[in-house]
């Protein structure tokens, strides 16, 4: 059933001051960094490859190691910063013919390593699909040749690296992986998530040897370079590929069925400081329910002039959230999605000569299926919760714009205000001035005060019309 009003716990502090969100008509759309469950938008991606697929995985790995390894060369002796990862780079991107040498030289050294080749071959013969714990596992399998090809590069041309190779931490896989495969191949009739708690196993002795590792040379000048590049790249890397290369990024605004719950007025409203702000729901085109927001809508430009932001209202239908202990689950090789189709032949999809992965014949064929199914694993990704968040009763907006983040609502939307068990007389008066101005401007008699207050009957929240306050 869809609810006739949903709301929005705000703080003061943002209503009235730092934002002035109640002044602008304002909702902010958070990313999903912002929000307090780390689990936002989480997907169990997997990767499922052949031999094509995972030589195109390594070499986009080679790729992004040699342009962050470049990054942290170039500003050796000054202050450390994380260097910027590109996961949508390809070898085109490369700025100079003297890069691009470079990376050709490395990945010819990185696939001459007989360790190297028996990690592909380990992983064509696995054939499940792999979790991110999985490929982070196999990666870091991989990683010092990786790194060793891209020094050798690095000497060959004249550039400074050994510092990095003195303290690089020898952690070489290869041969546990090996072994690894002849347990695997002993338990081909169970399932993948047994395999992948092998490797997740094997994933966290790593990071215990890598913090061990780190905080005994921590104090060291080369710890923060080391670190990143030599502990921390793998995981990063694979971390990076799922954001990026599949579903763009997004943004939210949350909403909530009631206003009664302690927690929520606790953890979103300022220590119950703060209001509730009762929004109606209108019908989408969709028939879904939604909110009209005034923000960009499109951009128009000519070649004589900058592209320029159109901007105009727009219907935003709500999502309603689902509670599931299973993330929504999405084959990485199948929906890259943020990657132009010249890219994915190009550098994922056909090996150097042009042959194509089978696993990929006939991707798309069908475009409007295949864009269909893509946009409604990104729907599951950013409205699928852990059950421990199933008391909000959430319902949310989400845009993947990022060129403005607080859209403007109209004031008719804002059906009324709950105060909270703690909310300030002076932040209520403030809050009154505001309310009162605009619905003198805009002739409205029907705005609705509340106060939340504890119920010693119910030993609840409950909400009270403050029915004498109208303007």
């Amino acid at each position: 059933m869809t609810p006739r009003f949903l709301f929005r716990y705000r703080s003061t502090e943002a209503l009235l001051r730092k934002h002035q969100e109640l002044e602008h008509q304002q909702i902010y759309f958070a990313s999903p960094a912002e929000l307090n469950d780390p689990m936002e938008g989480y997907r169990d991606v997997f990767w499922l490859g052949d031999d094509i697929l995972w030589s195109n995985l390594f070499r986009h790995y080679i790729l992004c190691l040699l342009h962050v390894t470049v990054q942290t060369e170039l500003t050796r002796g000054k202050e450390w910063k994380t260097p910027m990862l590109h996961p949508a780079m390809s070898y085109e991107d490369l700025p100079t013919e003297e890069f691009k040498a470079m990376y050709r030289d490395a990945i010819s050294a990185f696939f001459q390593d007989e360790s190297v080749s028996s990690v592909l071959d380990h992983l064509v013969q696995l054939n499940v699909p792999l979790s991110g714990s999985g490929l982070v596992f196999h990666l870091r399998a991989v990683h010092l040749h990786a790194i060793r090809a891209i020094f050798h590069v690095f000497v060959d041309k004249g550039l400074r690296s050994t510092e990095l190779r003195e303290h690089a931490p020898q952690l070489d896989l290869p041969e546990a992986l090996k072994q690894l495969g002849g347990l695997i191949a002993t338990m081909r009739d169970r399932n993948a998530a047994d395999i992948d708690k092998i490797f997740a196993f094997g994933n966290r002795v790593q990071d215990e040897l890598a913090f061990i590792q780190r905080y005994n040379g921590r104090d060291e000048p080369w710890a923060s370079t080391a670190g990143y590049l030599m502990i921390d790249f793998p995981k990063t890397y694979a971390t990076s590929i799922a954001d990026a290369l599949i579903h763009p990024g997004w943004f939210a605004a949350c909403f909530s069925e009631n206003c009664t719950n302690a927690s929520m007025w606790g953890t979103y409203s300022e220590g119950h400081k703060g209001v509730a702000l009762k929004f109606n729901v209108e019908a989408s085109g969709g028939g879904e329910p939604g909110l009209t927001l005034h923000g960009i809508i499109g951009y128009a430009g000519r070649h004589d002039a900058p592209v320029q932001p159109i901007r105009g209202d727009a219907m935003h239908a709500f999502k309603k959230v689902k509670y599931s202990e299973r993330a929504p689950e999405i084959d990485f090789f199948r929906f890259l999605g943020q990657l132009p189709r010249p890219v994915v032949d190009q550098t994922w999809a056909c090996d150097p000569s042009g042959r194509r992965s089978g696993r990929l014949s006939g991707l798309f064929s069908d475009m409007d299926t295949w864009r269909r199914e893509l946009w409604q694993k990104f729907d599951a990704a950013v409205t699928t919760k852990h059950p421990d968040w199933a008391h909000e009763q959430e319902h949310r907006l989400t845009i993947t714009d990022t060129a403005e983040r607080a859209l403007r609502y109209p004031f008719k939307a804002l059906a009324g205000i709950v105060f909270g068990v703690r909310t300030s007389i002076s932040d209520k008066h403030a809050i009154a001035e505001v309310i009162e101005r605009k619905c003198s401007d805009a002739g409205r008699t029907d705005f609705e005060f509340s106060q939340a207050e504890y119920s010693r009957a119910t030993g609840g929240i409950e909400v009270h019309p403050m029915t004498l306050l109208r303007f």
